[in-house]
């Protein structure tokens, strides 16, 4: 923060974000939701996952737990903020239309919209070059993947751990899925 303070200002992180992928995250983010959302909400929905809606955080809660991934590494209400934070970017809830952006356990900003928050957090990873936590990696990696279209032709962002691949095995089973739900020409 000492060194490069303007990352921590919403519209000054943002604008960095877009000169390194030459598109604004906030506005590509919303453009797949409003496109995929739906699709994404009703699989959800068809298994089992309840009260996900096309709001960016709701939906980051359906895949969160869809994927069997920790929802206290993205997101946190802002009662358990209190007692640990983690190392990587993440949300704290604090009430309807407020968030707080922590990193390093330590709170770097509060927007009001939830398509801001989860942009913002998703930024922090990409220019900050954090690596995804084991616990969140798979649903960053969707993000990252099919949401923002960056698919680099090798490696990946999570923490290494176990055998290492493109795209990890779960999220193209999801993929697939996600694919054949959507699709009504089954064979």
């Amino acid at each position: 923060m000492e060194e490069w303070p303007y990352l921590f200002i919403t519209t000054h992180l943002l604008d960095h974000t877009e000169k390194l992928m030459g598109f604004p995250v906030q506005t590509k983010l919303l453009d797949q939701i409003q496109e995929k959302g739906k699709i994404i909400t009703e699989f959800l929905g068809s298994q089992g996952i309840t009260g996900v809606t096309t709001d960016p955080l709701k939906l980051l809660q359906g895949l969160v737990k869809y994927l069997a991934e920790e929802q206290k590494v993205l997101l946190i209400n802002e009662e358990d903020a209190l007692a640990e934070l983690p190392s990587t970017p993440c949300i704290i809830v604090m009430d309807e239309g407020r968030y707080k952006i922590s990193v390093d356990e330590v709170t770097v900003n509060i927007v009001g919209c939830p398509l801001v928050a989860v942009s913002y957090m998703f930024s922090l990873y990409y220019v900050l070059n954090i690596k995804y936590p084991k616990g969140a990696a798979l649903t960053l990696e969707f993000i990252q993947r099919c949401l923002l279209g960056i698919n680099p032709e090798r490696g990946t962002k999570a923490e290494k751990g176990g055998k290492q691949y493109n795209v990890p095995p779960k999220l193209l089973r999801f993929l697939s899925d996600l694919n054949d739900f959507n699709n009504p020409w089954k064979i």
